[in-house]
């Protein structure tokens, strides 16, 4: 199994349903997708630099945006199912082999001490998502190509948050690809 995290930046761009669905018929393993805030957590972010909110209400309306752009990319395609992570994580149901889901009670239920801060973003909560359900690989598909073959140079080029560096990704394998036919970059940590 594999989770992907598709860049909410990404869904601005009219081509991304036919490119997105051209990447998924070529993988193999079984997909958990996970969908960023995009332009919705652009607008919270501004929203707290305008008014200084607490840190826990705009973490968790991030998260909420992050389940309203994964509906958005469940809608793109009849095969694709859309479930509630935390549901399906503690049910029997098998996984499709494209699951988009909403982490909102996911994160409540499993990862409550998690930073609620800017630090987090969908990119680190991706991993916590691989890392809890066991899977061999992380794809982060992004708007632009990898800079440097490390997660140290991916969070310097600004591609990943301050708290993916954190993360302890054991023998997970981690990629950052782009949607357009750029080569991904894989990193393996050990």
């Amino acid at each position: 199994m594999q989770v992907v995290k598709l860049g909410g930046s990404l869904l601005m761009d009219p081509q991304t349903p036919q490119q997105f669905a051209n990447w998924l018929d070529r993988q193999s393993k079984p997909t958990v997708v996970i969908v960023g805030g995009g332009e919705m957590v652009d607008r919270i972010r501004k929203l707290d630099q305008i008014h200084s909110l607490d840190a826990s209400i705009c973490h968790w309306a991030s998260i909420a945006a992050m389940d309203i752009q994964a509906s958005i990319v469940a809608s793109w395609n009849s095969d694709w199912r859309l479930f509630d992570l935390y549901q399906w994580a503690t049910s029997d149901r098998k996984l499709e082999h494209v699951s988009i889901v909403q982490v909102t009670n996911w994160l409540k239920q499993t990862r409550p001490m998690l930073p609620e801060t800017w630090a987090v973003t969908s990119d680190s909560i991706s991993a916590e998502v691989a890392i809890g359900l066991g899977a061999q690989r992380l794809v982060l598909l992004k708007s632009i190509a990898a800079v440097g073959s490390t997660i140290a140079d991916w969070h310097a080029a600004g591609l990943v948050d301050d708290y993916f560096v954190d993360v302890d990704f054991d023998n997970l394998d981690v990629m950052i690809e782009t949607l357009n036919g750029n080569e991904g970059v894989s990193t393996r940590h050990l």
